[in-house]
């Protein structure tokens, strides 16, 4: 029996008339009867493994008996039978039941669904005018309107894809992510054409909502599954963001199962709140879209605003928002209670323990998500109630997830290991980069899997825990951000010789802390000097967005 004062966890092995005895001696308050009973059993496993064939690697040995790689295999994945139908296929039945529904709005006016479909046949049929259909990229990089619905639907209806270009970002980002991608042209609107206009390089630039007098003949495309729907610019370590290629059944699979769960129903609203530019701003754009739903567009200053964003829930009052914990936090800090019983899905970055217990409070169910780009936004999804634990879930439909050890083998209950992802959600690869696609995106005996960089173990109740990353890769108020990529700027400036980018944790957030190296050395306290540190944010305002700025400086010898 544990006695107060002896170690935590002891195992001993006493000799026995035959054989030998295992015994756990553990502190009652630290471990539970279940999992240690588990571990013992994997360490049985791992000898008779051993007595059995002891010329093998210790990381080739099976821990798992029979029993439970059964029990695993339930949790791994779930399949639904339905066809991967692109978006706007499933928009155009919607426009058959509803044309009259409201299908989007934003501050100043809403489209029905025949409107919409209306206004994306013009948009697709100037793009077919120009000669552009499919195997086309075509930049979308105008503000949060009625318009910006229409211009993708017109893109996919013209059979090309898209590369989301926030407004926003710096002028020198924007004309990499276009050339990178090879974009033959851009949607922009009246407001942003002419910044549009000075970084795209020659591309042609339209503004969608200034009148045509053209006309096609040409008829409309009807994308399949297996067509490029979007390519999505993240951040890179080599300094340079890289692009994934999400094709239609990819982007299909996930919104039918976002349809199933979390759900929204014909006639239910959603407020859009997220950049075109991060992939979470797939669910909030095309859902509603295939459901008979309403996407009503907030405006990027308000969605930056907390108690702009709570008068706008008090106004729009909608059934379903999705938002970063930041934003969630953002809202609590504006004095919002959630009256309305909103759903709430929390994604993008690790839900903390202190604002679940403010949904907690409030007797609100959270839906937490997560999800790399490369596997097409959410890959697994809990519906998490104020009596259960943060956790990540199980898969969403037709999507595997499996932790592996560095050896590729399956890691019992309870273990620690990478994260892999596979199904109908995998990205087709990186746009232009073969070699990085290739060290990604594995061949596995499993099936072609993604490698997530996550790491994550699986709990005695079948759920997924996320347990932080096997590399360096960082979030930040739910954007992905490369440190390297950072440091690889910062270094080309001319004025760092060397930089070390890190994530911080404070009361208000993640916060990157860039540690640097000037050319210029000065006598202080650590701190970089504010000239040097105007230098060096304005040298990377230039090429990267917001987010990816240091909020802290610090300077080293």
């Amino acid at each position: 029996l544990y006695q107060e004062g002896e170690y935590e966890l002891v195992l001993e092995v006493r000799r026995r008339a035959q054989g030998y005895g295992l015994y756990l001696k553990y502190d009652p308050t630290l471990w539970d009867e279940a999992t240690l009973a588990r571990w013992l059993g994997h360490y049985v496993r791992l000898l008779e493994g051993v007595l059995a064939d002891g010329q093998r690697r210790l990381g080739d040995y099976a821990l798992r008996d029979g029993a439970e790689r059964v029990q695993m295999a339930g949790w791994q994945g779930s399949e639904r039978g339905w066809a991967l139908t692109p978006v706007p296929a499933l928009f155009a039945r919607q426009v058959e039941a509803a044309a009259q529904a409201l299908a989007v709005s934003d501050a100043q006016q809403g489209w029905s669904y025949g409107e919409l479909a209306r206004r994306s046949a013009e948009v697709a049929q100037r793009l077919r005018a120009q000669g552009l259909g499919a195997g086309s990229v075509v930049g979308v990089c105008q503000g949060r309107s009625v318009w910006l619905l229409a211009s993708v639907l017109g893109i996919w209806q013209a059979g090309a894809a898209y590369v989301p270009l926030d407004p926003g970002y710096p002028a020198e980002r924007l004309g990499y992510m276009l050339e990178d991608s090879g974009a033959a042209a851009v949607l922009s609107d009246a407001t942003h054409r002419q910044q549009v206009e000075a970084l795209a390089g020659g591309v042609p630039v339209w503004a969608v909502d200034e009148p045509w007098t053209g006309s096609s003949t040409a008829n409309l495309e009807s994308p399949q599954a297996q067509d490029l729907a979007y390519v999505l610019y993240t951040s890179g370590s080599t300094g340079r963001p890289k692009g994934v290629r999400i094709s239609h059944g990819a982007l299909s699979n996930f919104l039918q199962s976002m349809a199933e769960a979390p759900g929204l129903k014909a006639g239910e609203r959603l407020l859009a709140v997220t950049t075109v530019s991060f992939d979470i701003a797939g669910l909030e754009l095309y859902l509603p879209l295939i459901v008979g739903g309403e996407c009503v567009l907030c405006a990027a200053d308000v969605a930056r605003d907390g108690r702009q964003l709570k008068a706008e829930l008090e106004r729009v009052r909608p059934d379903l928002m999705q938002a970063t914990p930041a934003t969630w936090s953002m809202l609590f800090h504006a004095g919002w209670r959630n009256e309305a019983g909103l759903k709430v899905l929390c994604g993008g970055e690790a839900l903390p323990a202190r604002l679940k217990q403010r949904f907690d409070e409030l007797g609100t169910t959270v839906w937490n998500l997560y999800g790399p780009t490369e596997t097409t936004i959410w890959s697994t999804l809990a519906r998490l109630t104020a009596q259960e634990t943060i956790h990540i879930g199980r898969p969403i439909a037709n999507t595997q997830a499996y932790v592996l050890d560095g050896a590729g083998h399956e890691q019992p209950v309870g273990i620690v290991g990478e994260l892999y992802l596979g199904g109908a959600g995998l990205a087709q690869g990186y746009h232009g980069q073969p070699e990085r696609t290739a060290a990604a995106f594995i061949d596995h005996a499993l099936g072609r899997l993604y490698r997530t960089g996550d790491l994550a173990r699986w709990r005695a109740d079948g759920q997924l825990e996320h347990c932080g990353r096997a590399d360096q890769q960082v979030k930040v108020n739910g954007h992905r951000v490369e440190p390297g990529e950072i440091e690889a700027l910062l270094e080309q400036s001319g004025l760092v010789r060397q930089a070390a980018v890190v994530l911080r944790e404070g009361a208000h957030g993640s916060q990157l802390a860039a540690w640097c190296v000037p050319v210029e050395q000065t006598q202080g306290d650590g701190w970089l000097e504010s000239e040097q540190v105007r230098a060096l944010q304005g040298w990377l305002g230039e090429r990267v967005p917001g987010y990816m700025q240091p909020a802290i400086w610090l300077g080293t010898a």
